[in-house]
């Protein structure tokens, strides 16, 4: 058995399943619970007296027992930032991470800084590495370790949505090669963008909204769209022919009219069920807490 709980800005989502090594077997529970959880000043947890009674609510509520947790960060906690290196050694490339993302967000040794390597370029020249960091406050990491201490749940992992995404993306296989294409995680509070081409991750991008219309973000998505076109252009590709969209499959489905009928860009419904083998349709909501899972 396993628990993944993701902290989102407005919401908690945990999801309780069956697994076995990197497979998910069954899936048990999918709870995603409406909360205003992260200050967007502090970018810390708002009330955590509040947040520790509302888990623990919700724990009892579904009946789940498991006391080892998966965490996934999906919220304004963490600051995330690609750059492109030089290819060096592996304690130069920290260093050069860490004081990178250090200036880009003014931020101090009170930050955790966590990275992965996307791909490594060759020119005539030299080799250079695509990079995506993350930094989140030590402080933040402490409010959560302390919540889960007092609700005796023992962290296995604190991870970032992004990196879980990336992972769930590259374990399932779910890039496609050939020419350049769009896959959308599109869900409520916000939408996670990956360009790829030829099977490789190109550029990203993580859209947040309150309170906005389904055309408002799709329109939200054409802006990023054409950002990541122009992208192309400079580097002598072509433009995204396909759109792959994951999330509520009633959601995706009004996007993906609206993008096919107003903006004629092709699109492919992903149905995270069908692809884990699974039958609770909830779980087309998971991407990023079902991410850490495999």
């Amino acid at each position: 058995m396993a628990m993944a709980i993701t902290l989102r800005d407005q919401s908690i989502q945990i999801v309780h399943a069956k697994t076995s090594g990197s497979k998910i077997k069954k899936i048990h529970r999918v709870v995603t619970e409406p909360f205003d959880l992260i200050d967007p000043q502090s970018k810390h947890i708002k009330d955590l007296d509040e947040f520790e009674e509302r888990l623990q609510f919700l724990l009892r509520g579904y009946q789940i027992k498991e006391k080892e947790v998966s965490i996934v960060l999906d919220n304004a906690m963490v600051l995330t930032h690609t750059m492109t290196i030089p290819k060096v050694d592996k304690k130069k490339q920290k260093m050069i991470v860490q004081n990178e993302m250090m200036s880009y967000f003014n931020i101090g040794l009170d930050y955790i800084c966590d990275y992965q390597v996307i791909r490594t370029s060759h020119d005539k020249s030299n080799k250079t590495e695509f990079i995506v960091a993350s930094a989140i406050s030590k402080e933040a990491i402490d409010q959560i370790s302390t919540v889960c201490h007092h609700l005796k749940l023992k962290i296995k992992t604190i991870s970032t949505a992004l990196a879980t995404s990336l992972h769930f993306i590259e374990s399932m296989d779910l890039i496609t090669s050939g020419s350049p294409q769009l896959f959308v995680d599109y869900q409520e509070d916000y939408t996670r963008i990956f360009l790829t081409e030829k099977g490789e991750l190109k550029s990203l991008r993580t859209l947040r909204y309150r309170g906005k219309s389904e055309h408002d973000k799709v329109y939200m998505i054409i802006k990023s769209l054409e950002h990541m076109n122009q992208y192309l252009k400079e580097k002598g590709l072509g433009p995204v022919t396909v759109v792959r969209l994951v999330g509520s499959p009633k959601k995706i489905e009004v996007v993906k009219r609206i993008l096919e009928s107003e903006y004629q860009i092709r699109c492919e419904a992903v149905l995270l069920n069908e692809v884990l083998g699974v039958t609770d349709l909830k779980i087309n909501n998971c991407f990023s807490t079902i991410g850490v899972m495999l």
